[in-house]
C-alpha cells in the first residue's frame, strides 16, 4: 500500500480542533516526515514506523507532546494522538492531498462549524465587552468544583484613547483568578506572577483576531507563518511541569476544549 504523500487531517486538539498537514515518507519499515499547520508549529516526526497500513510516530517538539497511531486505507487516513495521562487521546481523520490539485477531500469541511448567534457586539476591551466576558466566564465556572488554582491576566497596549480607564494605566484588559474553590473576574490586568498572560499585546492586532472564528484564526495563522522571512524551523522542545499541564487541562475543560467554546461562543460573537 502506498503510504508516502501529504495528508490533510482534522485533529481534535485539546485546546481547539484544527486542521493539520502530515507529510509521510517511507524507507522500508521506517517513516519520516513532518506535521504542522493550525496551531501546531512545523515539527519532524520521530520514531516513525509502518507495518501494513498502520503508521506510528512521536511528536515531541511541541508544548503538548504526543504519539500517533494512524491507519492509511487508500486515500483515507485516521486514528488518534495520545497526549498522555493528563490530556488523554484525541481523534484524527483526513485524506490524502492530490498532488495535481494540492487539495484534499476535507479541505472544505470546517474543523468547527460556526454559527452566528446574532449577539450585540462591542469594541475589544471596552467596559461593556469586559462585563459581558465576565458574565460568560461566571456561567462556566460558577457552581462547579474548582480543584485547581490559576491566575490569568490579559492586557492590550495602545488601545483607542476613549477605551482607557481612569486608573492611570496606558493599557486595558481583564483578568481572572481561580483560588480556594472560587472564581473571581475583574477589569484590567493583574500585578504579580500569573499562569497565563502578563505581557501586553497590541490592541489593533488583537481586535482583528478576536473577531475570527476558530477556522478563520487557523487560516490567519497559516498566512502569517508563510509570510515570515527565512525558512521555517521547528521550535525548541517545550517542557511544562505536570502541575502546569493539569491546571491548563482543567482550565480548558471549562473555557475551551476541542470545541474552543470561548472563541465560538463569545470572542467571535461579541467583538466588533
Amino acid at each position: 500500500m502506498a503510504i508516502d504523500g501529504a495528508y490533510r487531517l482534522i485533529l481534535n486538539y485539546p485546546s481547539g480542533r484544527q486542521k493539520i498537514t502530515l507529510n509521510l515518507a517511507t524507507d522500508g519499515a521506517k517513516v519520516t516526515g513532518t506535521i504542522g499547520g493550525g496551531g501546531l508549529e512545523p515539527a519532524e516526526l520521530e520514531n516513525g514506523k509502518v507495518e501494513g497500513g498502520c503508521v506510528t510516530f512521536d511528536v515531541t517538539r511541541t508544548i503538548f507532546p504526543f504519539s500517533c497511531t494512524l491507519t492509511v486505507d487508500g486515500d483515507a487516513i485516521g486514528g488518534d494522538a495520545d497526549f498522555g495521562k493528563i490530556f488523554d487521546r484525541a481523534w484524527m481523520r483526513g485524506s490524502r492531498v492530490d498532488p495535481a490539485t494540492g487539495k484534499s477531500s476535507i479541505d472544505d469541511e470546517p474543523a468547527i462549524a460556526w454559527k452566528d448567534l446574532g449577539l450585540e457586539r462591542h469594541e475589544l476591551g471596552s467596559p461593556e465587552w469586559v462585563r459581558l466576558l465576565g458574565e460568560w466566564f461566571h456561567s462556566k465556572f460558577d457552581g462547579h468544583d474548582l480543584d485547581f488554582e490559576f491566575r490569568c491576566s490579559t492586557e492590550y497596549s495602545d488601545p483607542p484613547r476613549h477605551l482607557l480607564r481612569d486608573d492611570g494605566r496606558s493599557t486595558i484588559g481583564w483578568h481572572f483568578i481561580v483560588k480556594d474553590g472560587k472564581f473571581e473576574f475583574g477589569d484590567g490586568g493583574l500585578d504579580g506572577e500569573v499562569d497565563f498572560g502578563g505581557t501586553p499585546v497590541p490592541w489593533a492586532v488583537s481586535a482583528v483576531r478576536m473577531r475570527l472564528n476558530t477556522d478563520q484564526l487557523v487560516e490567519a495563522n497559516l498566512r502569517e507563518r508563510a509570510a515570515r522571512a527565512g525558512p521555517a524551523t521547528a521550535p525548541p522542545p517545550v517542557h511544562k511541569s505536570e502541575e502546569w499541564q493539569f491546571k491548563f487541562r482543567r482550565l480548558q475543560d471549562f473555557t475551551a476544549g476541542p470545541d474552543n467554546i470561548i472563541r465560538e461562543e463569545f470572542l467571535s460573537q461579541r467583538t466588533r
